[in-house]
């Protein structure tokens, strides 16, 4: 009878562990998977994360301004970044210069990184190094995260 009940109590034990193992194995997978998907759909700017994007700020426009009234005058290009947010931000943006289809004799290809920060519900203009031609840049990403005090 002792070696009936030993033997019942042993087999309890052995199938209550496996059962804790099973649980702990399924949770183990999908936060594995989680984290992954995560990795994969996201990208990195000077090695900050886009997981850490707030929003809230949006590239409302990209132009030049004129320095002379000369017809071939040097200008300024500028990006007019606008903060939605009730707080103040700031934004790190990445943006490709592309002159391959507007200027056949010096193509230039290059990727530019620009910081700035912007007041709550402000919009903020950002000189770009490219001063001629502003229809060469477009947005690849921004990331934006609050600033703290």
């Amino acid at each position: 009878m002792k070696k009936t009940i030993s033997l019942i109590l042993l087999f309890g034990m052995i199938t209550c562990a496996n059962a804790q193992n099973v649980i702990q194995i399924t949770q183990n997978s999908y936060s594995s998977s989680n984290n992954s998907t995560t990795k994969e759909s996201g990208f990195t700017i000077n090695g900050i994360s886009s997981s850490e994007d707030i929003g809230g700020v949006s590239l409302e426009d990209i132009s030049r301004t004129v320095d002379s009234d000369y017809v071939f005058a040097n200008g300024t290009t500028r990006a007019y970044l606008k903060n939605y947010n009730n707080f103040t931000v700031t934004v790190l943006f990445k943006l490709l210069f592309d002159s391959s289809s507007k200027v056949r004799n010096n193509p230039i290809e290059k990727e530019e990184v620009y910081q700035v920060v912007i007041p709550s519900n402000e919009t903020k203009a950002v000189e770009l190094k490219h001063c001629n031609c502003p229809s060469c840049y477009s947005l690849l990403g921004m990331i934006v995260r609050r600033l703290r005090n």
